[in-house]
């Protein structure tokens, strides 16, 4: 919501340099100081997140900063043995991944053999990898099983 305030305001309060009809997004050294110009430069640092976020989702990644769930952790590694279509042959009959695709609803015990599996290092099998956020994700299904 922040964002797309911000962006709004960056449209609305973008003044002309001197006189001239170039905007005044970042009048870092400009003579004039001003709250204003803090506000653009607020603005230009949004602006450059929002756009890696944008190049992230334009090569099927995910933004920097947005955190990702053990649930989407599940879907994304564990399909590819653990999927329904695949567990009796290569998952050892253990559904993680629905046909639709969408993690499987898990019981207390199937958490726990989950989180266990990953934490002593025993899932994913090579060559399939965690990256130190999936590992996190799905080590915080403990967390969820101690309340």
């Amino acid at each position: 919501m922040n964002r797309v305030l911000l962006i709004l305001l960056a449209f609305v309060v973008v003044l002309p340099v001197h006189g001239t009809s170039t905007p005044a997004l970042v009048p870092a050294y400009s003579a004039s100081y001003s709250q204003t110009d803090d506000l653009l430069k607020q603005i230009v640092v949004e602006l450059r997140f929002l756009r890696q976020d944008v190049q992230a989702l334009r090569i099927g990644g995910l933004p920097p900063n947005v955190p990702i769930t053990a649930q989407a952790a599940i879907a994304n590694k564990c399909v590819q043995c653990h999927g329904a279509l695949v567990a009796d042959e290569k998952g050892a009959s253990f559904v993680l991944v629905e046909k639709d695709g969408k993690s499987a609803e898990l019981s207390i015990t199937e958490k726990r053999r989950v989180v266990r599996e990953v934490e002593q290092g025993r899932m994913p099998k090579p060559p399939i990898t965690l990256t130190p956020e999936e590992r996190t994700a799905i080590l915080t299904l403990k967390e969820e099983l101690r309340k």
